[in-house]
């Protein structure tokens, strides 16, 4: 997989964060998990913003198909995070496309919390991971705020 492109803020207000994934052997020096199939893309959030109702995304598309993602916890090391999972993604891409996935997300600017990809987001990027459909690859990623 290649590094992130982005973010590509459409909205001046960070209401819209999108990003870009690319499949690519050849910058990942031909890793099997360079190509591969793109089954679950799944991202650290801080926890309140999973436990938070109305949910801090009002809309999220992958290359233009509307997705619904779904919300958890996840130990790890003693400390509790939030995840933000979508899910079989290959029945919209079968194969993921040689363009690569472009995500959007739509966030909840009124509530005052988790509306930003700063306060949405664990850390000081956002930090996802991309899983095939045997969960034998799971390349893990970044990508900044702004």
């Amino acid at each position: 997989m290649t590094p992130p492109v982005g973010p590509i803020n459409a909205t001046s207000s960070n209401e819209t964060y999108c990003w870009q994934v690319r499949a690519d052997g050849a910058v990942a020096g031909g890793s099997s998990c360079a190509t591969m199939t793109i089954y679950k893309l799944e991202f650290i959030v801080e926890r309140a913003c999973v436990e938070r109702v109305p949910r801090p995304l009002r809309a999220a598309t992958i290359n233009g198909v509307t997705v619904f993602p779904t919300y958890g916890r996840k130990t790890w090391k003693g400390t509790e995070y939030g995840m933000l999972s979508f899910s079989q993604l290959t029945e919209d891409f079968p194969v993921t496309p040689a363009g690569g996935l472009h995500l959007c997300l739509t966030l909840d600017t009124s509530s005052g919390s988790c509306a930003t990809p700063a306060e949405l987001c664990y850390g000081d990027t956002c930090v996802y991971s991309l899983y095939d459909p045997g969960f034998t690859c799971c390349p893990v990623s970044q990508v900044p705020y702004t």
